[in-house]
């Protein structure tokens, strides 16, 4: 795989030139026998660049060692020739990092490649968060829907509640009417009966004369009965008229109750998808870090 090939890649170069990594850091770094340190950051140069610079600085300080201490007897000779030449071994490491600068291309590949996963997966969690956010405000739509279809059922109640002491008190008042007509019947024919006798004593104009006035009283009681009657009507429609819009709007609120719940299923699906994808690409990305 590309982890293991990019440990054996570094493995190789600090076994050859005693140059180390620093995973954390993101760098190359070279101990010199003194004891000091050299290092190259591989965010700047990049991973090859920085480990050929490191090279080269180190190939250029054992030339200037190497003439520093040029051999000055044959004996120094005779050890030097028992010796590879430093040019060989120089060229050999060199086949060597290019050998393993195939798998160094595949690491920049799978780097490359991560970065687009988490740009991916960052566009796609910005996604759930703005879908989530959109949930949240028809949510609390939903809530304020349920809060008005509350109010209308209560409302409802207190209507027909209302509808039912105004059928009782128009019902009342129509047994009323019939009584009033009833005696009114009454009276007039007693009227009558009044003025076909011709009765020309006081009692009897007295008696006639209360019987008009009564006659009148429940004239004007009956036009009373009648205006409330209208009165009553005229509420009772406005009664059915509020009551046909609040079936209207209760079928309404369960439409969108029924829609909002589809969506909030479907996001909860999309989450778990994506909680799986995310937890795959952490293990992947553990992976190449060890």
């Amino acid at each position: 795989t590309k982890g293991s090939s990019w440990r054996r890649f570094r493995e190789a170069i600090e076994s050859e030139f005693g140059s180390e990594h620093n995973v954390y850091g993101f760098s190359w770094f070279l101990r010199r026998p003194g004891g000091s340190r050299v290092s190259r950051s591989c965010s700047t140069e990049g991973v090859l660049s920085a480990l050929r610079s490191l090279l080269e600085l180190m190939f250029d300080s054992s030339r200037h060692n190497k003439k520093r201490q040029a051999p000055s007897t044959s004996a120094t000779a005779a050890v030097d020739s028992a010796n590879p030449p430093k040019r060989m071994r120089v060229g050999t490491l060199k086949e060597k990092v290019t050998s393993l600068s195939s798998d160094v291309a595949g690491l920049k590949e799978l780097a490359d490649e991560i970065v687009q996963q988490v740009g991916a997966f960052e566009a796609e969690e910005s996604k759930v968060k703005a879908e989530r956010d959109r949930l949240r405000i028809e949510n609390d739509k939903l809530n304020d829907v349920e809060v008005s279809r509350q109010n209308l059922l209560e409302a409802n109640g207190e209507l027909s509640a209302a509808n039912q002491r105004l059928r009782a008190e128009v019902n009342s008042l129509i047994a009323g009417m019939n009584e009033l007509a009833a005696e009114r019947k009454q009276l007039v024919a007693d009227n009558e009966k009044f003025k076909a006798r011709q009765v020309g004593n006081d009692d009897l104009k007295a008696e006639n004369g209360k019987l008009n006035t009564r006659n009148g009283e429940l004239q004007a009681e009956n036009g009373k009965l009648n205006t409330r009657n209208g009165e009553l009507q005229a509420e009772n429609d406005k009664l059915r008229g509020v009551k046909c819009e609040f079936g209207t709007k209760e079928d309404e609120i369960r439409a969108m109750g029924e829609q909002l719940r589809v969506e909030i299923n479907d996001l909860v699906a999309e989450r778990d998808e994506f909680r799986v994808e995310k937890e795959e690409f952490r293990a992947e990305k553990d992976d190449l870090q060890h």
